[in-house]
Formats: structure tokens, C-alpha cells, sequence
């Protein structure tokens, strides 16, 4: 295998695990927005996380680089959805 083919693979794997992996909050926006429950998150971490994540998919986008932009594009829309759900419902 060529170093080509095999960097053009990882990019492919990369891309693909990177928008799988989103899926791992589910169990969490679950919790917030379908029982009401923020118990233990802090606005401030995931306002970090919204932030990190709107800056990384900025960086690829202006570098064209497809997984990073796709991948941190999906997290930021999942870190929104907490943080707003998190400022929605803290009592």
C-alpha cells in the first residue's frame, strides 16, 4: 500500500469514527432535554466545549481539511444543544 492510499484511508476512517462518535451524547441530551435533568454539568465546561469546537471547525474550514470541520461542526451543534438545555433547565 502506497502512502497515499493509505493516508487518504485514515482520513476516510478518521472522518467516519468522528461522526460516529457524536453519538456517545446522546445518553446525555437525552437526560437533559427529555427528563429535565443538568445535575452536575457546569455552563461554564460546556460553554468551553462549544467554544473549542466552533474553533476547530473554523481552523478546517479555512484549511480545508473535511474531518476536522465535519467532525467538530457535529460537536458543536451537540455542545449547543447542552449548553442551551443546561441554562434552560438549572434550578
Amino acid at each position: 500500500m502506497t502512502r497515499e492510499i493509505a493516508k487518504k484511508n485514515l482520513e476516510r476512517a478518521v472522518t467516519l469514527f468522528g461522526l460516529v462518535s457524536p453519538m456517545t451524547a446522546a445518553p446525555q441530551l437525552y437526560q437533559i432535554w427529555a427528563q429535565h435533568q443538568v445535575g452536575g454539568l457546569s455552563s461554564v465546561t460546556v460553554g468551553s466545549a462549544l467554544f473549542m469546537s466552533l474553533l476547530w471547525t473554523t481552523y478546517g474550514l479555512l484549511n480545508r481539511q473535511a474531518p476536522i470541520w465535519m467532525v467538530n461542526g457535529v460537536w458543536a451543534g451537540l455542545n449547543g444543544a447542552t449548553l442551551v438545555g443546561v441554562l434552560q433547565f438549572a434550578a
